[in-house]
């Protein structure tokens, strides 16, 4: 009895001195408010995980849809998650004493003895039970790894059906060009052969007909570059939902590219909502739990464990003897392990997971700081883009009445080729970046949406639950 008494003492003072050492914590500052909210609601309010529903497009949700079945990035990020969850669970069997189970048959041939048979059946129990908190610090870092990788799942959704948003309205918003110019292409056209008439007629030179061929070829190029582009897009995303180019003939998109089809209204939350729902910061925080996790397994490596070993099994020369109980041996012994010479290699290991943890808190500050300056960024370019776009409408307008008022001029002979070919190009120039600015706009909504981390801020310690949707 003697013995367990001093065993329990050392046990009470190996508990009581066994403590992660003081490490760094992260400094993470979150703003009161954003600096730009021109007209974005910062309500604390949900956004669905399927976010692309607040554009309100069947085609668009219909490519989501395949992505989410199809896309391999996807389907990779999934499987990790499924990795890491086999992992921790594998941790955790490793706690439980283990079994082993084998039988052994032998025979020799002896010049003197004959024929020798040996028949072992033997079971062997083995359980390494650590005097500190090991086994917890162990399962702590492959729960926090596994809700590392869960939330690096959801960022690899998040991203995937962000690109996939992102690509659709931009094939739109090539299709929209295309249109333009292809109306631009006929007006060109019709132009070149009025001018070419006033020509035969002698109203207008040489110079002037070559000058209106070369809009005309403007447009056709133009055309070519625009469909080139569309082809481009239309495979980026067929890629994107899992499939080859030549499965996909034609991604149907919106028939127009206008602002009224974007969201009446996007609650992005308050700053401190950023950090709980954010993906890449969550994942750098739950790495940031698992590398104190490990500071200290690292620590309790260094404290003895004890060791409890039983075996037995039955012992026999011949089949018959094999079955018989009386032929039954056992052995159990315990063994206490502490480290008692290593040339400092458990105090260095545990030294090198201080500096491994404080380089996984300083990336989740960098993370965080990074995040809001992103959010802040992609505000002030919604902002930006607004004006812009109401800018474009009142350019888009002036300069169709200045083409129709110059137009006019000429064909009365009032003002030479050059003003109207410098009215019809402002025009044409005018109409594309009117598109091409409501497409940027989409685009910065789809980004502020990913940025403030999307429909998902569940996390969990549960790992039943540790899932994504």
């Amino acid at each position: 009895m003697q013995i367990y008494r001093h065993i329990a003492s050392f046990i009470s003072l190996v508990t009581a001195c066994s403590c992660t050492p003081n490490l760094y914590e992260p400094d993470v500052r979150v703003p009161d408010a954003y600096t730009t909210l021109s007209g974005i609601d910062n309500d604390t309010l949900g956004i669905d995980s399927r976010w692309w529903l607040l554009f309100d497009d069947a085609r668009l949700d219909s490519l989501q849809n395949r992505a989410l079945l199809a896309n391999r990035d996807i389907s990779s990020a999934m499987s990790s998650v499924a990795e890491a969850l086999y992992a921790m669970k594998g941790v955790r069997s490793s706690h439980y004493p283990e079994l082993d189970f084998d039988i052994d048959i032998e025979a020799e041939d002896e010049p003197t003895e004959g024929r020798i048979n040996s028949f072992t059946l033997s079971r062997t129990v083995s359980w390494k039970l650590p005097l500190s908190a090991l086994w917890r610090e162990q399962n702590r870092a492959a729960q926090a790894e596994l809700l590392a990788a869960d939330w690096a799942a959801y960022g690899m959704l998040l991203t995937i059906t962000s690109e996939v948003a992102k690509c659709y309205y931009k094939l739109a918003g090539y299709r929209d060009q295309y249109s333009i110019a292809q109306r631009t292409h006929t007006l060109r056209q019709q132009s070149e052969a009025i001018i070419d008439s006033m020509y035969c007629h002698g109203f207008s030179s040489r110079s002037d007909v070559e000058r209106a061929r070369m809009l005309t070829a403007e447009a056709v190029a133009s055309m070519a570059t625009l469909s080139e582009e569309i082809a481009h897009t239309e495979h980026a995303l067929a890629a994107l939902v899992g499939d080859t180019p030549s499965h996909i003939t034609h991604i149907a998109t919106t028939s127009t590219i206008s602002e009224e089809a974007l969201p009446p209204e996007i609650a992005i939350g308050q700053p401190a909502d950023l950090i709980f729902r954010r993906p890449d910061i969550m994942k750098a925080r739950r790495m940031m739990d698992a590398a104190r996790a490990r500071v200290g397994e690292a620590r309790f490596n260094r404290f003895p464990a004890l060791s409890f070993v039983g075996s037995g099994g039955i012992y026999g020369s011949s089949v018959k003897e094999f079955f018989r109980l009386d032929k039954l041996i056992w052995s159990a012994a315990s063994t206490f392990m502490a480290p008692a010479i290593g040339f400092g290699r458990l105090r260095r290991a545990e030294k090198q997971a201080i500096e491994e943890y404080r380089q996984a808190a300083y990336a989740y500050e960098e993370c965080v700081i990074n995040a809001f300056k992103e959010v802040e960024d992609i505000l002030s370019s919604i902002a930006s883009l607004r004006i812009e776009l109401d800018a474009s409408r009142t350019m888009v307008a002036a300069s169709i009445k200045a083409l129709e008022l110059t137009r006019a001029l000429y064909e009365g002979g009032l003002n030479p080729i050059g003003d109207y070919i410098d009215a019809e190009r402002d025009a044409y120039s005018a109409q594309l970046n009117l598109s091409s600015c409501t497409v940027a706009l989409y685009e910065a909504y789809i980004d502020l949406i990913e940025a403030i981390g999307g429909g998902w801020s569940r996390d969990t310690d549960d790992d039943n639950e540790a899932t994504v949707p």
